[in-house]
């Protein structure tokens, strides 16, 4: 009994696609949801004193903060970040 093999032809796919999470529809959501819509607005309070020191951040420190959180569209990076800076 013989048996012919042909092989196959350079750059043909002779295995199935391999599997891309990015690009799944509940994956793409989950990144828009966790992404920025817009730029912040700057704080409209008025403490100066005490612990809420809103009066004195400038728009570019603001400006960073949001930029260095939104940079991982990731929730748990996200929850990472925020504790990073929480206050004790």
């Amino acid at each position: 009994m013989e048996v012919n093999v042909n092989p196959c032809a350079e750059g043909s796919r002779s295995r199935k696609p391999k599997r891309s999470p990015e690009k799944w529809k509940c994956n793409i959501d989950k990144a828009k949801r966790h992404s920025a819509k817009t730029l912040p607005d700057p704080p409209k309070c008025n403490h100066k004193d005490g612990a809420l020191q809103c009066k004195t951040l400038k728009m570019h420190e603001i400006l960073k903060f949001h930029e260095n959180f939104y940079r991982s569209k990731c929730k748990t990076d996200q929850d990472k970040f925020l504790l990073k800076y929480r206050n004790p």
